[in-house]
């Protein structure tokens, strides 16, 4: 179990997307099993963007 996307720019973007999944289920479990398409942005390889 990942407990930390610290570095989650660096996990395949598939393994990002069902890691989104199951923690949506966490919210609800309805919800979760509704994400079918998803996006996965690496942030911290994005440049000017450095927190808020």
């Amino acid at each position: 179990m990942i407990k930390s996307l610290t570095n989650g720019g660096e996990m395949p973007i598939k393994k990002r997307v069902h890691y989104a999944r199951e923690n949506a289920k966490k919210f609800n479990e309805k919800f979760g099993e509704g994400l079918h398409d998803g996006i996965a942005i690496a942030w911290q390889n994005m440049p000017y963007i450095k927190g808020g």
